[in-house]
């Protein structure tokens, strides 16, 4: 940080790393998602947690099982409040997420 006209203000030298700013907005999302968990306050949870998701699977950076897991449970989510359709949407995205070669 840096001082200009008596005011604080962010400066980075050689820029903003947006990567870096994306992969930190995406911990956001899933820590809120936690958080709001914890809460029960589950509509939020839920779409934290699929921002997460979403963010995740377009930068590429998630954990196969993880990411399965968590579209099962909002699939629960969906199907305990009569969304069927949103709910096999997540379970037919955890599955496509899969490697082909499960030997």
């Amino acid at each position: 940080m840096r001082i200009a006209n008596g005011k604080p203000s962010l400066h980075v030298a050689g820029g903003l790393d947006k990567s870096r700013i994306d992969r930190n907005y995406t911990l956001t999302l899933f820590y809120l998602a936690q958080v709001y968990t914890k809460l029960n306050q589950t509509e939020l949870a839920v779409k934290n947690c699929a921002e997460t998701m979403k963010r995740q699977l377009t930068f590429g950076e998630y954990e196969i099982k993880d990411w399965a897991i968590n579209c099962v449970n909002i699939a629960e989510y969906f199907n305990k409040n009569g969304h069927f359709v949103q709910a096999e949407y997540c379970l037919t995205s955890a599955l496509a997420i899969l490697p082909t070669d499960l030997t």
